[in-house]
């Protein structure tokens, strides 16, 4: 099996085998919860902070 992938303009730019494409997809599915972890943590952190310097600078980071 054959995926096709398209360039930023949507036009098909070529052809990859499937396990090339699902190496993708399975990288990008673990950057995920990397971030989604990472996130999570700076939201718990947030929620114990005491000062409020340091509330506005971790608000700014968990955008």
């Amino acid at each position: 099996m054959r995926f096709r992938i398209a360039d930023a303009a949507g036009d098909p730019a070529e052809t990859v085998p499937a396990s090339l494409a699902m190496e993708a997809l399975q990288e990008i599915v673990g950057v995920r919860g990397a971030a989604s972890a990472e996130r999570t943590a700076l939201i718990n952190r947030l929620a114990t902070l005491q000062s409020p310097f340091l509330r506005a600078e971790l608000s700014a980071d968990c955008g």
